[in-house]
This record gives C-alpha cells, sequence and structure tokens, in this order.
C-alpha cells in the first residue's frame, strides 16, 4: 500500500526533529546518538506498518484486522512518545524560557494575566469539573477517531487524523519557538488561593504533572486547538447530540486550561488559528476522496456515517 498523507506527515516529523537532534548536540544533548537511532527506526516502522501492515498475516482475518487497527491507529501511541522527547530537546535548542513574553501579551491584551485574575473564582466544584476536563485531552480526540473509523466513508478518519496530526505537529514546532513553562511556576508568587476540588483534583493534577514533567509546551496551546478540530469535525459529520457532547467537553477542556493555571491566555487564542488552518488544509487534501478505494468495504448510507462506534 501507498504511504498516506498522514504517514508522511509523521515520517517528516521524524525526520525535521531528527535534524534538530544532530544541532543539539552541540549543547551537550544527552545520549544523541541514541536518539537519532531511535528516529530512524521510528521513520523505518512507520514506513513498514504503512506499506505492509495491511498484509502481515495473510488468510488469518483476526490477526489481519489487528495490524489494519495497529496500522491505523499508530498515531495514538507515537504522538505522546514524541511529546516527551521535547522535554529533552527543547531546552537543547531554545535553552531560554519565554514566560516573560506571554506574561506581557497577557497584560498588554487583557489588562491582567487571566490565569492570576481567575483565582478569585476558585470555587471547588469548577476545580473539579474542569480538572476533570483538562485530563480528557488525549482522550478526545482518540475517542473521535474511533467514532469515524467504525462509520463509513473511512476518508473522514483518514482526515480527521491528517488534521489532528498537523495541529500536534504545528504545537510542537510552537514550542520549539517560544518555550514556556505556564503561569502557575512562572508566577507562583502571585497566586494566593490554592486550587481545591472536590474529590479527585489534587489527584489528577499530581498525575498530570509525573506524566508531562516539567514541559515547556505553551504556544500555542496544542490543548485549544486540538480541542477545536474535534468540536468542529464533530458538528461536521457526528449526530447533533454527539457533536453537542464533544462541544460541552471541548469548551470545558479549552476553559480548564486558564482556569487551572496551565496556560496563558495568549495560548489559547493562538490555538485558534493553528486549528483552523490545520482543518482548513486536511479539508483541502482530501477534499474530493469521499469515495472509499477500488477494494474497500462499500458506504452503508448517510444514516451509517454518523454512527457512533
Amino acid at each position: 500500500m501507498p504511504l498516506r498523507p498522514h504517514d508522511r506527515l509523521t515520517i517528516g516529523y521524524v525526520a525535521a526533529t531528527g535534524v534538530l537532534i544532530v544541532f543539539a548536540r552541540k549543547a551537550n544533548f544527552p545520549c544523541w546518538e541514541a536518539f537519532l537511532a531511535l528516529h530512524a527506526l521510528l521513520i523505518a516502522g512507520v514506513w513498514v506498518l504503512a506499506r505492509h501492515g495491511a498484509d502481515a498475516f495473510p488468510g488469518r482475518a483476526f490477526l489481519s484486522r489487528l495490524a489494519r487497527i495497529a496500522r491505523d491507529f499508530y498515531p495514538a501511541a507515537l504522538v505522546p512518545a514524541l511529546y516527551k522527547e521535547l522535554y529533552f530537546l527543547i531546552p537543547a535548542i531554545h535553552p531560554m524560557d519565554r514566560d516573560a513574553w506571554l506574561v506581557a501579551a497577557d497584560r498588554a491584551i487583557f489588562g491582567v494575566v487571566p490565569a492570576v485574575a481567575l483565582q478569585a473564582w476558585a470555587w471547588p466544584p469548577a476545580v473539579e469539573i474542569l480538572q476533570w476536563a483538562y485530563a480528557s485531552y488525549f482522550l478526545i480526540a482518540v475517542s473521535l477517531a474511533a467514532i469515524f473509523y467504525a462509520a463509513r466513508p473511512r476518508i473522514r478518519f483518514d482526515e480527521f487524523l491528517y488534521a489532528v496530526l498537523l495541529v500536534y505537529f504545528g504545537s510542537y514546532a510552537g514550542y520549539f519557538l517560544v518555550p514556556a513553562v505556564g503561569p502557575e511556576r512562572a508566577l507562583m508568587n502571585e497566586f494566593r488561593v490554592p486550587l481545591e476540588g472536590l474529590f479527585a483534583t489534587a489527584f489528577l493534577r499530581d498525575g498530570i504533572e509525573r506524566l508531562e514533567w516539567l514541559q515547556r509546551d505553551l504556544f500555542p496551546s496544542g490543548h485549544a486547538a486540538v480541542s477545536l478540530v474535534c468540536v468542529l469535525y464533530a458538528f461536521r459529520f457526528c449526530r447533533p447530540a454527539v457533536a453537542a457532547a464533544y462541544a460541552l467537553v471541548g469548551t470545558l477542556l479549552i476553559a480548564s486550561t486558564i482556569y487551572c493555571r496551565y496556560h496563558y491566555a495568549v495560548d489559547v487564542f493562538a490555538g485558534i488559528p493553528l486549528a483552523l488552518a490545520g482543518i482548513w488544509i486536511a479539508h483541502r487534501r482530501f477534499r474530493g476522496k469521499e469515495k472509499e478505494p477500488a477494494g474497500a468495504e462499500a458506504p452503508t448510507g448517510p444514516s451509517e456515517t454518523d454512527r457512533p462506534a
């Protein structure tokens, strides 16, 4: 099988960051040879899986189906791994944090840093709900991809996946250009009111911190951009009830980025054009390809294309 658009996009990102690793070796980037070798293996793995994953087990229907799912959903495992790599790579490429730029932008636009100002409205039920919403970041994209994957035409899944990957990798590029640690750390002395939820807030915040480490992952906000992509695709392709559910979760997720002190407001607003650009590029890339390729399962009709998985 030929490489699909999201395969080529993934290989391009891994190759580009591999070049950055070569440059980062001059900044004493630890184990750069191992990282570079891993990138080469990732490129080879994506190429083999994309080209031959669907035909890996001829005559064995169950294994063949698993191989096809792995071929289609490998970004769900690869994107978080590439995100973790930024912890090592960004400080080697751009070692100076730029929180001061983002703080100045917030104050110039809003007169205050909204994340700091909102501490006056720190209400435990709201903290609890929004912290859960923030924690749903990865799930919102994977679940919607699963819905599109279970429906026809499958091209909707391919377009959505391509748009989401454009946004993920675009936000990662922004993190290299404007590394920042966020208001909770950069402005810790300005917060007087602790974020206290009802049940699981402390557990969720501790878990997120353990998973993310001290990442410089703010501008533009991937949380805002990916959430917006999911909401707009849900309204475009899903039933109204499903779209409304994604709109609710997506809105809460975007609000949580500021209310829960993870992002500056300018990060969130910068995520909007990133999301729209990703959707526009993906739409143009897949325009006119609503028909399934030869040999694929036939579409099941308009009433089935919006059916949740």
